[in-house]
């Protein structure tokens, strides 16, 4: 009956049109991604013997790759970019001697120096940077923090934890968060000082809580469970509030929000033996919930790892070996236009279109097939050519300022 009424309110709803679309993949295992742009993205992934970071600087249609030679046998779990050069990277091993690498770039992804090896005695699973010199890391129990780039470390325990830290979030140089089995802690003090503003009341690995999410860096943040149960904070983090089970047969694996209203989790099977997932979306702050993608019951799938968003309509995930992509929030051609103060013309058009829009100019105009993938881009003109294109329905996507507007095209 607890459950029933942590689920009442909660309703999942399907989308059959929704835009998810593979757009490469890697054939190293263990694959975890990280979105910096549009087109910037970064895939770490554990090779059969070195390490892997891929990086694709034109929105997942090409990946180049570095093996990271200095930590024989380790993987790597996560990274961090605060700057478009300056990245960081940590993981752990379960036999080999690296126990807790961290790694750093400063050129962009092209070259990656190891910085630790194994002074922190076990992985670190989690990092954040808020500038290119201050971040923290997670590990057992201890959130190790640098002020200088990674030249120093300190490592601060949490409290009297002794579980691993799942994840760190910092919201500024003071105040953070980092997960802690089925807890929630905060400090207002970088760190040094940790307390507990959340605990479960029953210690079970599926109330631990994997995933945490302060959109915009404003008051109202997320943390999600393992077994896909959302809670909310609308107070900067002092306190915190069920939501409910997104799913009753699923597990979670990650969550990210756009805004306070629009966010996206990333789940898993555990009753599949590929432990294939799906993508889901909230447009309410996380009370209710539509499916977007996965758990094809005819395909080898894998989990959704990761999810990261751009903005509200360009993200990535990692499932399994691929690398999806979104464009239009993963809503779909057939779901999605946005308001009525763009309007295209001819629609449907054969050689050329115009754009008209109300109170706003636009930056910048590119067009999106059914595939997901950006086949012309244009700077603002009069009129946009058409030639060369194959018939079909196609996307106009006009970035002014922070925002984006959408509008379905027809190509004749």
């Amino acid at each position: 009956m607890k459950l029933l009424g942590l689920l009442i309110g909660l309703t999942i709803f399907c989308s059959a049109n929704a835009q998810w679309n593979a757009v490469n993949s890697v054939t190293d295992y263990q694959a975890i991604h990280h979105t910096v742009s549009e087109d910037t993205v970064y895939i770490a992934a554990s090779g059969s013997q070195y390490p892997v970071i891929y990086r694709s600087v034109d929105g997942g249609q090409t990946l180049d790759s570095t093996a990271i030679t200095s930590i024989q046998f380790s993987w790597l779990l996560d990274i961090s970019f605060p700057s478009s050069m300056v990245g960081y990277a940590c993981g752990g091993t379960a036999f080999g001697q690296f126990k807790s690498p961290i790694l750093k770039t400063t050129d962009g992804g092209q070259s990656w120096d190891t910085l630790v090896t194994n002074r922190f005695g076990y992985e670190l699973r989690t990092t954040h940077f808020i500038d290119d010199q201050t971040g923290f890391f997670g590990g057992q129990g201890i959130v190790v923090k640098t002020t200088d780039g990674g030249a120093s470390f300190t490592s601060y325990p949490i409290a009297n934890t002794v579980g691993a830290v799942e994840e760190v979030y910092f919201k500024d140089a003071s105040t953070g968060f980092a997960l802690v089995k089925e807890s929630i802690y905060k400090t207002t003090d970088g760190g040094v000082n940790w307390t507990q503003v959340f605990q479960d009341t029953a210690d079970h690995y599926l109330l631990y809580c994997i995933g945490l999410d302060f959109p915009q860096n404003g008051s109202t943040g997320f943390v999600i469970n393992q077994q896909a149960e959302l809670l909310k904070t609308v107070d900067n983090g002092n306190t915190w509030q069920r939501i409910g089970r997104i799913a009753d047969t699923i597990n979670a694996s990650s969550i990210d929000f756009v805004d306070a209203q629009t966010g996206y989790f990333g789940s898993l099977d555990p009753n599949r033996f590929d432990r294939a997932g799906g993508i889901y979306r909230t447009d309410d702050g996380g009370q209710s919930w539509v499916w977007q993608y996965g758990l094809n019951p005819w395909l080898v799938q894998g989990p959704i790892e990761t999810i990261g968003m751009v903005n509200a309509q360009v993200g990535y995930a990692m499932m399994g070996h691929q690398l999806l992509k979104t464009v239009d929030g993963g809503i779909g051609f057939q779901d999605f236009e946005t308001g009525n103060s763009m309007q295209l013309f001819p629609n449907p058009a054969r050689d050329h279109f115009r754009i008209q829009m109300e109170g706003t100019q636009p930056e910048s105009v590119s067009l999106v097939d059914a595939s997901g993938r950006n086949v012309r881009k244009w700077t603002p003109s009069q009129s946009y050519s058409l030639h060369g294109l194959a018939g079909g329905l196609y996307m106009v996507r006009v970035k002014s300022g922070s925002t984006y507007s959408v509008q379905r095209l027809l190509v004749q």
